[in-house]
C-alpha cells in the first residue's frame, strides 16, 4: 500500500498527544497491529531520531517541525 504525508508538520501528528501516543495511533490504522510497549516503540522509533527514545512522554506541540515530521514519517 502506498501512503502519503502532509507537508505541514501539524497536519502529519496530533499536537496534543505524546510521542508514544502519536505512533501507536499510526500502528492503530494498520490492521492486526499491537499496542506497543514503551520500550517497543522507543527501540523502533530510535531508528527515526535517537532522542525519541528518551522523549516518550514528551508532547508533540514541544517538538521541532523536523522533528515532527521524522515522527509522522515513523
Amino acid at each position: 500500500s502506498i501512503a502519503s504525508m502532509n507537508q505541514d508538520p501539524d497536519l502529519s501528528t496530533f499536537s496534543e498527544l505524546t510521542v508514544y501516543e502519536n505512533y501507536c495511533m499510526a500502528l492503530y490504522k494498520q490492521k492486526g497491529a499491537n499496542r506497543p510497549t514503551k520500550e517497543q516503540a522507543a527501540a523502533y522509533l530510535q531508528s527515526f531520531n535517537p532522542t525519541f527514545a528518551l522523549r516518550l512522554d514528551t508532547s508533540c506541540k514541544k517538538l521541532s517541525g523536523g522533528e515532527r515530521q521524522a515522527l509522522g514519517l515513523a
